[in-house]
């Protein structure tokens, strides 16, 4: 399962600095995070995510 743990706040999607949440990809190997109950999940590229935090762990591919 590949993580992302947050260094910065994303206000667009309230989460916090030094949250740990699930990665997923696509088909397009698009980033696919799963934010949880009551957020919606963002879709971004891995180039784009890396600029909030760090990824961990190995990429799961999962079709939505």
């Amino acid at each position: 399962m590949e993580y992302i743990e947050f260094t910065k706040d994303v206000k667009k999607y309230d989460i916090k600095k030094g949250e740990k949440i699930m990665v997923k990809r696509n088909i397009m190997d698009k980033c696919v995070v799963i934010t949880g109950e009551g957020r919606m999940n963002w879709i971004t590229s891995e180039t784009t995510l890396k600029k909030y935090g760090k990824l961990t762990g190995e990429p799961q591919l999962c079709v939505f």
